[in-house]
């Protein structure tokens, strides 16, 4: 169990950070700037290859087309496998910071160096994940079904189906009637529902799995499956403390949230009645440009710190547990 209380973790990960906060600040900084720039290279990209696309119309140009499309999916798969391994740098430079020793550059290239075990790992709490919440949205679904909540749904869906004038049209063109006549009320409670059930079932299997990172930098000899497993015996008991050390740093996860919106401004401001004097491609570059610059400002000033408190969460977890296994 974890004895050290919230103010304890947050004490100690302040003085561990503040020892050389200078030099920290640059290995944050040196971890953001390819963590924010390469997804913008890649809407650069993306953007001028949708350019192309204009040249390519008519049968001729299908293969043109084909590897353009290929072009843009390699690029942003690219960018999606790199950077997991980027962030377990920023973890072991965290985890140094807590143990007391000065984070160096090199720091954050250990994921790459771990590549093979830390995608396994990467792989594996993806399908279990992937299938909780298969399995939440299919329950959330059946109680959905079962409850009066979907009694409306139902009623609407009767009186649409129910048209003599749609008894020859396709399943396929039904669907798109549904989607076309239902009201965006009518469609919210359903989808709460399934969100709930993933939400309930894959809640606890995160924080189960919350420090398996940890376990797979700290490990001379790492793998995926024993780095899972040391993980679920770190947070057996402690998963609602972690929880609710998540809810003291609320101020930070809302907004790194608020930042993330700011990239869909182009989308939600219309919603709002607002119009842009801009076209789409400007208005999206602008948002995300926008979006960027605040992720980076919280990124210097505060996901260093907010790391090396999780750093010191697994230090003093393992510590415990150590502790536990000596008295024994």
């Amino acid at each position: 169990m974890l004895l050290d209380s919230h103010a304890t973790i947050l004490r100690d990960a302040k003085a561990h950070w503040q020892q050389n906060a200078a030099h920290n600040r640059k290995i944050v900084l040196l971890y953001a700037l390819p963590a924010l720039s390469l997804p913008l290279l890649v809407m650069a990209i993306n953007l001028f290859l949708d350019a192309q696309f204009a040249g390519t119309g008519g049968l001729s140009g299908i293969g043109m087309r084909s590897a353009l499309e290929t072009a843009q999916t390699v690029l942003s798969s690219a960018i999606s496998v790199l950077l997991p391994f980027w962030q377990l740098g920023l973890f072991f430079a965290a985890m140094r910071i807590s143990r007391g020793a000065p984070a160096q550059a090199q720091d954050l290239y250990e994921g790459f160096h771990r590549w093979g075990a830390a995608l396994r790992l990467q792989l594996l709490r993806g399908m279990r994940y992937f299938a909780e919440i298969l399995l939440g949205v299919f329950l959330g679904s059946l109680v959905y079904s079962v409850t009066p909540f979907s009694n409306g749904l139902v009623e609407a869906i009767a009186a649409i189906t129910e048209d003599p004038t749609l008894a020859n049209i396709s399943s396929q063109e039904l669907m798109l009637l549904l989607e076309e006549r239902l009201s965006f009320s009518q469609l919210l409670p359903p989808y709460l529902f399934c969100i709930a059930g993933a939400l309930i079932l894959t809640a606890p299997l995160f924080y189960k799995y919350r420090l398996s990172d940890y376990v797979l930098l700290s490990s001379d000899k790492p793998g995926a499956f024993s780095s899972i497993f040391e993980s679920a015996q770190l947070m057996q008991g402690n998963r609602l403390w972690l929880l609710r050390l998540d809810l003291r740093l609320w101020w930070y996860y809302l907004l790194m949230l608020l930042a993330a919106l700011i990239s869909y401004g182009d989308l939600l401001l219309p919603l709002l009645g607002i119009s842009l004097p801009f076209s789409e491609n400007i208005s999206m570059v602008v948002f995300v440009l926008l979006s960027t610059a605040v992720q980076f400002f919280l990124y210097y000033f505060f996901r260093g710190r907010i790391e090396t408190v999780y750093a010191c969460v697994y230090e003093a977890l393992k510590n415990n547990g150590k502790e536990e296994e000596t008295s024994c």
